[in-house]
């Protein structure tokens, strides 16, 4: 390859895993390694489901949780012939400032910020680090590109498509002024991409704040930080955006939609409550207890295991709850992204003192105090002090599409299509801006 050839070798630093590499032995690999090469990256980890999600930290870990192993490294004396860079999670150009300056590496390494946002370096150098579209660590760049073989990311729809967006005029023919019903993700979204084209917006939201059920990400920091970080900066783009004017407070008719020629129906789903499960009045839906975790008594039993059952059994979990987790179908969380639901099965499995659950049984009925159902042929019950229901989520389908005739253009987009990912909430969004 010749002398001018780089070479950068990248390698766990520790597996975190009993009987695999060690901080020591990773260190003594790495002063093997830099007599052949001119940067030794320093990673962590295993390609496993227990330790893949810290090679690529997502929301269960700190931000910028593996710098401490370039940091032992380069204060350890022994690498001094090669550089040394880290990797893992960075987002933004203070915290890459705040480990060169440490010396705890000689320069970082960024993946999926470059996905969420390729222009973030140009935006921070530019005195706007605010603007910089947050990567939520959800992990569908890697998932996307591995497992179906289309990049895709979830907050940047032009990801894995940038050939042909590239072909769109960037403005349209006409501009519009565009009803935007619903200021959840999705509405949101669509929002800042039509001001982006030229569009000028009205965004109805009838309740008092925007967010719509992302607002449930606040109150699980614990891991779901960087979904409550990508909210808190679509508000604030929406809110500073001055083709953008925000109606909060404001229910939306569609016989009072005169004077727009677009509307795009962002109302979002609804949990759906079981009319046919006996004392269904006796529950409460999970959505409904973020923010109100203190009405919640010690043992919890949570009907539904799908990815919002799962999470929320996990949220309580941590919080110190006895959980129990009902799910009819053999698996839990299938809806859920591969390397998200393993994260979560991790979890389970951690915590199975205090996180029991039970596939193949159906729930049969709830009566104050007790939840019964049926698990391989037999009845079985169990005690709780309060009952969740996780059963899915509804589009809003119908009140969607009463829009429908109040414009020239219409579209629906998101949750009221069908309850999906946010992924879906935003290339929709994108989707209905660049057609309009």
């Amino acid at each position: 390859m010749g002398p001018d050839f780089i070479i950068d070798v990248r390698i766990s630093g520790t597996e975190y895993q009993e009987g695999g590499i060690d901080m020591e032995e990773g260190l003594r690999i790495a002063e093997i390694l830099q007599d052949h090469c001119d940067i030794l990256q320093a990673s962590c980890g295993m390609h496993n489901s227990d330790w893949m999600t810290w090679t690529h930290p997502c929301g269960f870990l700190p931000p910028n949780h593996n710098m401490f192993i370039a940091d032992t490294w380069k204060k350890s004396g022994r690498i001094n012939k090669c550089f040394v860079s880290t990797i893992g999670g960075l987002t933004n150009l203070t915290d890459c400032e705040k480990v060169l300056a440490a010396g705890s590496a000689d320069f970082v390494v960024v993946a999926r910020e470059f996905i969420a946002d390729p222009e973030w370096i140009k935006k921070d150098l530019a005195g706007h680090p605010e603007d910089v579209v947050p990567c939520i660590k959800c992990m569908r760049c890697h998932d996307s590109d591995n497992y179906a073989q289309h990049l895709q990311c979830a907050v940047n729809p032009r990801a894995g498509l940038e050939a042909p967006i590239d072909r769109i005029p960037e403005k349209p023919e006409r501009e519009k002024n565009v009803a935007i019903i619903g200021g959840g993700p999705a509405g949101m979204y669509a929002a800042l991409a039509c001001a982006e084209r030229g569009h000028t917006v009205t965004l109805f939201e009838k309740k008092p704040a925007l967010g719509g059920l992302l607002e449930y990400a606040d109150h699980v920091r614990n891991f779901k930080w960087p979904l409550s970080d990508y909210k808190n900066w679509l508000i604030m783009q929406v809110n500073k955006n001055p083709k953008i004017t925000v109606k909060l407070n404001t229910e939306a008719k569609p016989d009072a939609m005169e004077g727009f020629d677009s509307i795009i129906a962002a109302l979002g789903s609804e949990p759906v409550v079981p009319k046919w499960l006996p004392g269904v009045e006796n529950c409460r839906t999970a959505v409904s207890a973020y923010g109100h975790e203190d009405e919640i008594g010690q043992k919890v039993v949570i009907i539904g295991g799908g990815q919002v059952g799962l999470e929320t059994a996990v949220h309580l979990q941590k919080l110190g709850r006895d959980v129990t987790l009902i799910e009819m179908l053999p698996q839990l969380a299938g809806d859920a992204s591969k390397t998200h639901r393993d994260e979560l099965l991790v979890e389970v499995r951690d915590h199975a003192d205090t996180l029991h659950v039970l596939l193949n049984a159906k729930c049969t009925g709830v009566v104050p105090g007790k939840v019964s159902y049926e698990l391989d042929g037999k009845a079985q019950s169990v005690d709780c002090d309060s009952v969740l229901l996780a059963v899915g989520l509804r589009a809003r389908r119908d009140e969607a599409d009463s829009f429908m005739n109040a414009a020239d253009d219409f579209y629906e987009i998101g949750d009221c299509v069908r309850a999906r990912t946010v992924e879906w909430c935003t290339k929709e969004a994108f989707y209905a801006a660049i057609n309009l």
